[in-house]
């Protein structure tokens, strides 16, 4: 009987470290499906002499967040027809420079009747408590000016 209860014991103190090694930690690397880039808000359809809003917000998944103590860069480009004051965005530049989800709210005049891109470089840092990893992607915005 004492063997069938040391059994148990050593299959329960298993099962129990099993658990806690296979539910969902941060990976040791941040990939693209560690992050999204969230657009809502952002205008789609103006017409000539509107002011419209471009509007960015990087939201970190899976145990990552967006670091407070590394660089944050965004660079706009808009395409012929569409004007903005501010291409460079930082940190300084964020709705709230506090959270670990930075957002950006930029706006922006149409001028030109036409179909017309916003690109995005958008440049950061992943982390956890043990890693920070340097993230870089690229997002193209569509502006429709009637």
């Amino acid at each position: 009987m004492k063997l069938l209860h040391a059994f148990f014991a050593v299959l329960h103190v298993y099962s129990l470290h099993t658990v806690a090694h296979t539910q969902s930690a941060p990976a040791l690397q941040a990939t693209n499906k560690d992050f999204h880039l969230i657009l809502d808000g952002s205008s789609k359809k103006l017409k000539i002499g509107e002011h419209g809003v471009y509007k960015l917000k990087i939201q970190a998944l899976n145990g990552f967040k967006v670091s407070h103590d590394t660089p944050l860069s965004v660079k706009l480009s808009f395409s012929n027809g569409l004007s903005a004051e501010t291409a460079e965005l930082n940190r300084k530049n964020t709705t709230d420079p506090k959270s670990y989800e930075p957002a950006w709210s930029v706006a922006f005049e149409a001028q030109q009747k036409g179909t017309h891109v916003i690109d995005a470089s958008v440049n950061f840092f992943l982390c956890t408590e043990k890693i920070c990893q340097k993230m870089t992607t690229q997002h193209k915005h569509q502006v429709i000016v009637e």
